[in-house]
């Protein structure tokens, strides 16, 4: 039971780490009542940092394909609510291992819940 247990906690560790995914009971989803997992810099929702989450930001610039919600506010790595420049700029060093979040005072959240 133990090892059930074990395995099942870690897959909604895994799972809650996803941009988009969704927290809530089958009531509350129901009644609207939930909350959106956003990971800084996963602007596609697969659960990692790569270069797809680049191209997503450089589309959101270029006015091709706009994001908002959730992986608007994962797009925004300095949380200024906008996404800028420099938001495509620590998304490269994100991938390319010259950023932490760690790093910055500021930017103290890499993974965080939203209502």
């Amino acid at each position: 039971m133990k090892k059930v247990l074990s395995v099942f906690l870690m897959l909604v560790v895994v799972l809650t780490s996803i941009t988009g995914c969704i927290i809530a009971s089958a009531s509350e989803i129901n009644d609207d009542n939930f909350m959106k997992v956003v990971t800084k810099g996963d602007t596609d929702g697969n659960g990692v940092v790569d270069t797809t989450d680049i191209i997503i930001i450089k589309r959101h610039l270029l006015n091709i394909t706009l994001l908002s919600d959730e992986f608007f506010a994962a797009a925004d790595l300095d949380n200024n609510g906008k996404i800028d420049s420099t938001d495509y700029i620590i998304e490269k060093r994100i991938i390319l291992g010259l950023y932490s979040f760690e790093d910055e005072k500021d930017l103290n959240k890499s993974f965080y819940i939203t209502p």
